[in-house]
């Protein structure tokens, strides 16, 4: 049921633009450019990464079981749907907790340090030094080492500080959310429930499972970012340097030697990569860099010429662009300012909410 309401409100941004493919690889987070470009086209970028575990025979089942209950439609264009239910634009219910593009990467290491922190000091509470730990990442295992020894002094505090701050935090969701979180949790000669276990419990597939506790954390990330004075302890456990890295780790590279003045081409001989990969890069960090200097690869006359042909071409489909603006046009400098325009869009968008 969550499930399909994630890819029924997906399919009512896409319309039938993208094949049904567009939003499996949104929830799985595929680091392709296309992807990460279709979830700000569209205003998915919530979404993005949100279930790194699909699979693709499950999503095709889901499709089909929406497809024989009649809330979907295929469209236009080949392996695509449209949304037949009108449902809301701007989702009310556990769907508006996701900030799949910003948190995707730093919702598990959250996660897994407060697993194992609960576990850590439930335990040392009761002297028992011997437990086998629920989180076998070496990375985890080391940062939760190095918090004990460094709050050893108030070890008695710790336990109720993070009480205290999670009850909080869970006011935010409501009851079922609350208790599936909970529910999570191991402690004293005490463990956590599996996927399995809470499928089980709450009736739910485990598919859902994964979206409801994936949408509480990104939730609770969200709020601790807002007011990080409310939840000192919390706080502690977000990665910020993962936060603040939204490009893949092969544009960063790009993005650091296009910042030295090297052009395309250098940096793909430098590299040693495709022209077309490090076009991939530029698009990938026109979206992100707040300054890109677009007018380096495509000039005025240009830009507007393709900005035109974007707005009388509503389905962004580079093919149905590059036939109005002509062959002079290249298909780079196309998603260049495809990327711009979304950007603009985003912007007005974002100055309509804030008035």
């Amino acid at each position: 049921m969550y499930l399909e309401k994630v890819i029924d409100y997906a399919l009512s941004q896409i319309k039938d633009r993208r094949s049904i493919n567009s939003i499996f690889y949104l929830l799985k987070g595929k680091k392709s450019i296309q992807t990460i470009h279709d979830a700000e086209i569209f205003q998915l970028e919530r979404f993005f990464g949100i279930h790194k575990t699909l699979h693709i025979d499950t999503f095709e089942a889901v499709i089909q079981q929406m497809r024989s209950d009649g809330l979907i439609m295929k469209g236009a264009i080949k392996d695509s749907f449209l949304s037949v239910t009108e449902i809301e634009k701007v989702p009310t219910d556990f769907r508006a907790y996701f900030n799949g593009l910003k948190f995707e990467s730093i919702a598990p290491t959250f996660m897994n340090r407060l697993l194992l922190l609960i576990q850590t000091y439930t335990n040392s509470q009761m002297k028992n030094k011997s437990f086998i730990p629920i989180i076998d990442i070496p990375d985890i295992i080391a940062w939760v080492k190095y918090f004990y020894r460094q709050n050893k002094n108030r070890e008695a505090d710790i336990l109720p500080e993070m009480y205290h701050e999670l009850h909080c935090l869970l006011q935010y969701v409501d009851d079922m959310e609350a208790s599936l979180f909970v529910d999570r949790l191991t402690g004293y000669q005490h463990y956590g429930m599996s996927t399995g276990q809470l499928k089980e419990k709450y009736k739910i597939s485990k598919d859902d499972v994964i979206l409801l506790h994936t949408a509480v954390v990104h939730k609770m990330i969200s709020l601790i970012h807002q007011d990080k004075k409310d939840y000192p302890l919390l706080q502690g456990l977000v990665d910020y340097e993962e936060y603040t890295s939204i490009l893949t780790a092969s544009a960063q590279k790009t993005f650091r030697f296009f910042k030295m003045g090297l052009t395309v081409e250098e940096i793909s001989r430098k590299r040693g990569l495709k022209k077309n990969t490090i076009y991939d890069h530029m698009v990938e960090i026109a979206l992100h860099e707040q300054e890109f200097p677009f007018h380096q690869f495509v000039d005025e006359q240009a830009q507007q010429l393709i900005l035109q042909a974007i707005k009388t071409n509503p389905s962004h489909r580079l093919r149905d662009i590059r036939s109005t603006v002509g062959d002079s046009i290249s298909y780079f400098q196309i998603r260049l300012m495809l990327t711009k325009f979304t950007r603009l869009t985003r912007d007005k968008h974002g100055k309509q909410q804030t008035t």
